[in-house]
């Protein structure tokens, strides 16, 4: 039987948990964050990818935070529009091992709208080179139901980022 004491404990219990999920529940800034790592890893290669799983996994994660119509410019490198042309675009970097890293991020959230400008390492071995370079990304994000969507992103041109010193 519910009794006033047991209502009184099950409410408060309630206020407790919602004032937690308030404070400590992952921010939209977050929330954007982590959409955009796991783009810039899904854009990147994996050792031993095929051509088929580096580019089954790209369109997986465009098509759960983009905007089907993503609007991508990349100086020195070109543009493309839609996931098709994404598609395109990383098969032309097939046999680069590449590797994205947002270094450094800064997230701003409107109601409807969000950007974020990163700090982008971008890192390319072929025939046992490897180009570092650093970039600076621009971000446009819609809100489509409950979750921010990726727009359009513009990508600086590259600086090259001096080598790490190895003794």
């Amino acid at each position: 039987m519910l009794t006033r004491r047991r209502l009184t404990w099950l409410l408060g219990l309630g206020a407790v948990a919602g004032t937690g999920y308030l404070l400590f529940g992952a921010s939209d800034q977050r929330k954007i964050l982590n959409a955009l790592e796991t783009l810039a890893a899904a854009a990147g290669s994996l050792r031993n990818d095929t051509a088929a799983q580096a580019d089954a996994r790209l369109r997986a994660a465009l098509a759960r935070y983009a905007l089907s119509d993503v609007h991508v410019s990349i100086a020195d490198f070109g543009e493309a529009e839609g996931v098709e042309e994404l598609a395109l675009l990383r098969a032309r970097l097939e046999g680069a091992d590449i590797e994205f890293h947002i270094e450094q991020s800064d997230v701003r959230v409107q109601a409807e709208r969000a950007q974020a400008t990163l700090s982008l390492v971008v890192r390319v071995r072929v025939l046992g080179r490897e180009l570092t370079q650093q970039r600076t990304v621009n971000v446009d994000l819609i809100r489509r139901l409950k979750e921010y969507r990726v727009a359009r992103v513009t990508v600086s041109e590259a600086s090259h980022a001096e080598p790490e010193a190895r003794p």
